[in-house]
């Protein structure tokens, strides 16, 4: 039985830019960035709402 496709959410633009610039920032500096525990948590929960 083949698996069903995914809407993956795509970025185009200036999100797509800013979001590359911020990837490479924190890529070149790792653990300098700090990421508010109520922002993973909104993430964590999307993520397993769509069963990724």
């Amino acid at each position: 039985m083949a698996k069903p496709i995914r809407n993956i959410p795509t970025l185009f633009g200036e999100e797509a830019r800013k979001f590359e610039e911020r990837a490479l920032l924190v890529e070149a500096n790792p653990g300098t960035i700090r990421i508010p525990r109520h922002d993973v948590e909104i993430v964590q929960n999307v993520l397993r709402s769509i069963g990724m």
